[in-house]
């Protein structure tokens, strides 16, 4: 359109100058002001921008024509026809057009009355939010020319509508005051707006957000606007702090205080240290921040009631409890950083005695204020971080310390003690220790023992290693005697002065047998209380010999207990020199999970053929370092079958001859066994009442503590009592009554744990590691403590462990490994013939763990009657049956009958296996006596356990190699062998003789499995069986191989049935599957 009335004007000036134009001015406004009469959007949308450029020209001082409408014309204009009511009358949803109407609404102003104005204002009543939104913002646009008279109307306009509006209403208005504020650049209105929202914020009556709102807007028009002077904004500051002080608008006024310290900025003459150092000076800031906060939480325990304190209580103007408390001690926070200034010690007690100490006082209040003093510790002094450490942190109850509190509790503990030059900071996460007698160091071992807090402890035991070895300064450091024994001697105190065991014993006794009463009660907690106690001494013991001892780099003389005896089987695969692809030797070693690394690391170099010092292990992705050489294989997380790669390279680690100094060999080995003594396990070893209170704290059936007592005993050297009654064996002449004093095994945990404890001592002098003793002494040994019968005392051993009991699963599955080890080494020899089925190859390329030759025929299972051979093989099998079963699990109330099977469990599948493989190894030695195994009691039904039943693959697979084994006896036995009431004897009286192989044939032929169904979907126990029977028919199918027609005939074999049974299974298994599809 305005391109039209251009050309027109452009006609005029060459046809008629002067008239025409102005006709055609008048004519172009009248057609703008019918277009925006009428009813279609873009007809008025087009006329508004026609307006906007009817101004822009009008306000131009070019001109190309004479004649065009002047602004004091055009003003006129749209004063006559009311053109802004026009505009006013519709689409005001829409954002477009209400952009352009903020044009005309700046160049009315000078014409708004206050009639005009309230015209505009009342547009919004009964309308859309949208609608209301968008008139605020036409009139916020113009307000920016506003004269005074109108500011103070549009005011009075808005605190009218204030009194009947709607919490929503009320929300945009603030929204919109401060919209006006912000719009005023040149800070002619800015005064009055700011004026306006600090009543606002004042008003009775506001949501939180409201008041947010207003004190939002207040503080950006303070920070943003440069007309403002910091006079003013030092005002509004005063006010904050005279609210605080008479209790009006806590809250907000904290945190707007805060924002208008935080906006002063630096550049200007009146920064913020400068305001905070004023009010300090004149009010004295901190002090009155700390006795608002010590009121509010008076009033906020007033509101909840005594003892019911919370931090979600509302206290005043719909604040939390939490509100109040945060926003005080973030205000501290900040002035204190801002300003560079100390808090005083009287004021860091009143916080403290309000959040802290105070009994009303609730754990989120604690957990604050912890967190508030573990992060301001810089804006207290050292000598008041001193007394607040000494006189209120050591007094607060470690009991009730949380993962805050221990955080609050260490960072004092560092900057104090580094203050009296007992620590010195160093950058890293722990500072140095300079001198031994800590300020707080007792606290810290009470948060250790007593804390209920599983992980707090955790991290105080840590903090202690730290303190006692850990960061300890080299001066320290280099009296190791010193640090061990103070830390045993602290230890050992605490024992002493906390929990003495002849008391924490009673209390346990007094607690089983007392009636139910409020006093048992109490009893009963500071039992549990006790347990903890003695439960985290021998974590921190545990902990401590750990550390110090993890990376030892020599053989030691007095090697821990853990690692003298041999542990699980280990059969490693070794890849020598570059990878599959390049063609790399590939050789297998035996050895077992309490060996060192240096034993493989030298067993693998004398396979190589290379020297020791330029050979590099590599276990997974990383190489196994020479400062790791004596750490045990376990430890190292070695498992049995896993790939362990080795290459010889340049030399990474020598000792030379100069690195060795000119000591001689015995001198070396002097000076070894003296640094040696000074271990930490080695001066507890020492005490001669450390091992008798160690068995007395696993009389205390409780199972935390008995694992922790046997991994520290792990840890020790063996106990020197027990090592004398062992080695006695050799020379007593009452050997019975050692042994019976030893290996003694009754249903009680002090048995088991006891005779656990012996069995290991006895497996080291029987299968000791390289750490131990040597096989020559070894060897020994064994042939006295079999001419003492000991191998009928383990054999009791696996009677009483093989039944359900009280004593822990894990003590007793444990004791029936090792066992079995010694059991095994004793009757069959060091190498047991557990050999793998199609595994020759394998066998000659592994090494032997023992060196010493024997005579297979002097073995016991050889040479014991027949009586005891029965017993002897009878108990491994009901120890294997047992475990493959997963009944060693069971508590004694179970009862020993038949249950139904626990998942798999790995302890027991190890057990099961070295149980069969032992049972399979006294057959092959005394084939004679093959006839046993045939009339064992339920040997048909523990084959198909073994095989189908067991949840364990690894049991149900190693079944199969062991009765394949059994299978290859070649001992024939006769008619007159058996029984004649015998059914193999019946059976033989028409068909010759019985063998294993057969034997075993029947048992699987004529076992009663539910392997072909016709009928549904089979569920329950026989869909496991179906599951789980692979194995048996794996063992079937080699046993059933080049069988003769005969032998067929013999054993029922009909392989006519058997395929007919296979095919019409298969075909009703598959056929349940698609209906079971189908359904489901």
């Amino acid at each position: 359109m305005s391109t039209l009335f251009s050309t027109l004007k452009s006609i005029s000036f060459y046809i008629q100058v002067g008239a025409s134009i102005s006709e055609i001015e008048a004519l172009r406004l009248d057609t703008s002001l019918r277009m925006l009469k009428t009813a279609h959007f873009n007809a008025k949308m087009n006329a508004l921008k026609e307006i906007e450029k009817l101004v822009k020209e009008a306000q131009s001082s070019a001109r190309r024509f004479g004649g065009s409408t002047t602004t004091a014309r055009l003003l006129q204009w749209m004063t006559e026809n009311d053109v802004l009511a026009v505009a006013l009358e519709g689409n005001l949803h829409d954002s477009e057009y209400c952009e352009a109407l903020k044009k005309m609404m700046e160049i009315l102003v000078p014409e708004l009355s206050p009639e005009k104005l309230t015209k505009i204002w009342n547009i919004q009543t009964g309308k859309h939010p949208v609608v209301a939104e968008n008139i605020h913002s036409i009139i916020a646009a113009a307000s920016v020319k506003f004269s005074t008279e109108q500011l103070d109307h549009l005011f009075d306009l808005i605190q009218q509508n204030w009194s009947i509006a709607s919490d929503r209403i009320r929300e945009k208005l603030v929204a919109f005051v401060g919209r006006i504020g912000q719009a005023d650049k040149k800070g002619s209105i800015a005064t009055k707006v700011l004026d306006l929202l600090w009543q606002l914020a004042h008003l009775r009556g506001l949501t939180p957000e409201m008041v947010k709102e207003a004190l939002d807007s207040h503080i950006k028009i303070l920070s943003t606007s440069s007309s403002i002077k910091d006079e003013l904004r030092k005002t509004y500051a005063s006010k904050c702090v005279e609210n605080v002080k008479k209790g009006v608008s806590i809250l907000p006024s904290l945190r707007h205080l805060q924002e208008i310290l935080v906006g002063l900025k630096s550049t200007s003459q009146y920064n913020e240290k400068s305001l905070i150092s004023d009010l300090q000076k004149q009010q004295d800031l901190i002090k009155m921040t700390v006795a608002s906060l010590v009121r509010c939480h008076r009033e906020a325990v007033a509101v909840a009631g005594k003892g019911k304190l919370d931090i979600g209580v509302i206290v005043i103007g719909k604040y939390t409890h939490g509100d109040f408390v945060r926003a005080h001690l973030d205000f501290l926070a900040y002035v204190l950083s801002a300003s560079y200034l100390f808090v005083s010690l009287a004021r860091v007690r009143e916080v403290w005695d309000t959040l802290v100490a105070n009994p009303e006082a609730c754990g989120e209040d604690r957990e604050i204020c912890f967190d508030w003093f573990a992060k301001g510790m810089q804006d207290m002094e050292p000598s008041t971080q001193r007394e607040v450490f000494e006189q209120k942190v050591l007094t607060f109850s470690p009991s009730r310390l949380t993962l805050k509190g221990y955080s609050c509790f260490k960072t004092f503990f560092e900057h104090v003690n580094t203050y009296v030059k007992k620590m010195s900071q160093t950058g890293t996460n722990y500072p140095i220790v300079e001198h031994r007698d800590l300020i707080g160091l007792d606290y810290l071992w009470q948060t250790a023992l007593d804390s209920p807090s599983l992980d707090l402890a955790h991290g105080a035991i840590n903090h202690l290693m730290h303190v006692f070895y850990l960061s300890v300064s080299p001066r320290l450091k280099s009296k190791p005697l010193d640090l061990h024994r103070s830390f045993i001697k602290e230890a050992y105190g605490s024992l002493d002065s906390m929990t003495p065991i002849e008391h924490a014993l009673s209390a346990a006794t007094t607690m089983a047998a007392a009636p139910s009463s409020p006093r048992v009660v109490a009893s009963m907690n500071d039992r549990f209380g006790r347990l903890r106690i003695i439960e985290r001494l021998l974590l921190l013991a545990e902990t401590y010999v750990k550390e110090v001892e993890s990376n030892l780099t020599s053989s030691r003389n007095f090697p821990p207990h853990g690692s003298t005896y041999q542990g699980d089987r280990l059969e490693l695969e070794i890849l020598t020199d570059g990878s599959l692809s390049t063609g790399s030797k590939i050789f297998f070693i035996k050895t077992n999970s309490n060996e060192t690394l240096i034993s493989l690391r030298e067993k693998i170099a004398s396979k190589m053929k290379c020297n020791l010092d330029v050979l590099q292990v590599y276990y997974g992705d990383k190489m196994l370092l020479r400062k790791q050489d004596y750490v045990l294989l376990h430890q190292l997380n070695f498992t049995n079958n896993t790939f362990v790669s080795a290459k010889s390279g340049s030399t990474f680690f020598t000792q030379s001859k100069k690195d060795q100094g000119s000591f001689s060999a015995p001198a070396r080995r002097r000076l070894a066994l003296e640094y040696e003594t000074q271990y930490p396990s080695v001066l507890m070893r020492e005490d001669p009442d450390l091992f008798t209170r160690l068995y007395k704290f696993s009389e205390l059936n409780h199972s935390s503590i008995s694992s922790r007592v046997r991994n520290l005993l792990l840890l020790l050297p063996d106990d020197p009592a027990v090592v004398e009654s062992v080695d006695s064996i050799s020379s007593s002449s009452d050997s019975v009554e050692i042994l019976s004093k030893l290996f003694t095994y009754d249903d009680t945990a002090v048995s088991a744990f006891k005779t656990l404890y012996n069995l290991e001592v006895l497996a080291s002098r029987l299968l000791p590691t390289s750490e131990g003793i040597s096989p020559e002494v070894s060897s020994a040994f064994k042939c006295d403590f079999l001419s003492a019968n000991g191998h009928r005392w383990i054999i009791d051993i696996l009677k009483g462990v093989s039944t359900p009991s009280s004593v822990s699963p894990e003590i007793r599955q444990t004791c029936t490994m090792i066992a079995l080890r010694i059991a095994s080494h004793l009757l069959c020899g060091p190498e047991p013939k557990a050999v793998p089925e199609e595994s020759t190859a394998l066998a000659s390329a592994t090494e032997s763990m023992d060196s010493v030759d024997f005579d297979p025929s002097t073995c016991p299972v050889v040479t014991m009657d027949d009586r005891e051979f029965v017993s002897t093989v009878t108990c491994v099998k009901d120890v294997a049956w047992v475990a493959a079963s997963g009944r060693f699990s069971q508590k004694e109330e179970e009862g020993d009958g038949d249950k139904e099977e626990k998942g798999e469990n790995d302890i027991e599948s190890d057990i099961a296996v070295t149980a069969l493989e032992l049972f399979v190894s006294c057959f092959e030695m005394r084939s004679q006596s093959i006839i046993v195994f045939f009339e064992l009691a339920r040997m048909n039904e523990s084959i198909i356990d073994f095989l189908v039943k067991s949840p364990s693959k690894k049991v149900r697979e190693g079944a199969v190699k062991q009765f394949y084994r059994i299978a290859e006896i070649n001992s024939p036995i006769k008619n007159k062998d058996l029984g004649s009431e015998s059914p193999l004897a019946k059976r033989q009286r028409t068909n010759g003789e019985m063998t294993s192989r057969k034997f075993l044939l029947h048992c699987l032929v004529s076992a009663p499995l539910p392997l072909w169904s016709l009928a549904g979907t089979i569920r329950g126990p026989n869909k496991k069986t179906l599951e789980q029977c692979a194995e048996y028919f794996d063992l079937r199918c080699k046993l059933l191989r080049n069988l003769s027609n005969e032998e067929q005939v013999y054993l029922g074999v009909k392989p006519v049935e058997m395929l007919k049974n296979e095919s019409t299974g298969s075909t009703s298994q598959s056929r349940n599957q698609t209906i079971a599809s189908k359904l489901f």
